[in-house]
């Protein structure tokens, strides 16, 4: 559940355009009159590594500045075969993957701020074995603050209370501002964010946007620290706006010599 599924060109704790929980449950509150929201994801590794994720998430506005939301995120691992004394393989291959549901609750008060509260259930399989796990995440997001129509987001993920200390939750943190443009469809947008993996374990990324009209182009770069080895990868990432649909097609570098990761994103509002 590391890859950023929904989110791979934009930081996990600011708004996206799917409406999805997993980066933050905030997300899931609503900006304007829409009644729902459904949005799909996909992002597919070079077959060397062998992984696939798809993401459904789905949300409605309910009374009083209230949201709801449900989400199904499935991420497996490819070609991985049983071997013994040597390379020959044998048997059948070994299943590896993992599936989280998540059911969320959101609110955006009357000014500029939305908290959300999601509850999940984690189920994974290796080979024969199956187990699962129930979880809490909480995120907040400021949007539209005056000091250059900022926003900043903050949220746990994969959060187990009571769970291993060696598998703390990630802590998605982010802000960006407008640098020009007049309004939401004419500006160039920039920013920070940091996810905090665990004591070991830090994600930079500094990105930026343009939007004019119904076309948007976002790129940056992100820096991945772990155990005293650093990692930088690109991102790339452009979305067509047509009415109530948004299409959205993303990329990402990959190290040691791999081919890049993309991604494919739909969503639709529904008024």
């Amino acid at each position: 559940m590391r890859f950023p599924i929904g989110y791979l060109d934009r930081p996990a704790a600011l708004r996206g355009d799917l409406g999805s929980d997993l980066g933050n449950p905030a997300n899931v509150s609503f900006t304007d009159s829409a009644r729902a929201r459904l949005g799909v994801a996909a992002i597919q590794t070079p077959s060397d590594q062998g992984v696939s994720a798809q993401l459904i998430a789905m949300s409605v506005a309910l009374r009083g500045e209230l949201a709801a939301g449900i989400t199904v995120a499935r991420v497996t691992v490819d070609d991985l075969f049983r071997t013994d004394t040597d390379p020959q393989t044998f048997g059948r291959k070994i299943s590896y993957g993992t599936t989280l549901y998540s059911a969320t609750i959101a609110r955006r008060n009357a000014g500029k701020f939305s908290a959300g509260l999601a509850a999940r259930y984690r189920r994974g399989e290796l080979d024969d074995e199956r187990s699962g796990a129930f979880g809490l995440d909480a995120g907040v997001l400021a949007e539209h603050i005056s000091v250059r129509d900022a926003s900043a987001g903050l949220a746990t993920f994969l959060f187990r209370p009571g769970g291993d200390k060696d598998e703390p939750p990630t802590v998605n943190v982010a802000v960006d501002a407008r640098a020009f443009g007049s309004d939401e469809k004419h500006q160039v947008r920039g920013g920070l964010a940091v996810s905090i993996i665990d004591r070991a374990r830090r994600e930079r990324f500094v990105f930026g946007s343009a939007r004019y009209g119904i076309w948007e182009g976002r790129a940056g770069i992100a820096r991945a620290d772990a155990f005293g080895v650093q990692e930088w990868r690109g991102r790339l990432g452009f979305l067509l706006r047509y009415g109530r649909y948004v299409v959205g097609f993303a990329r990402e570098e990959n190290g040691a010599g791999l081919s890049p990761n993309y991604q494919f994103t739909l969503n639709t509002i529904i008024r």
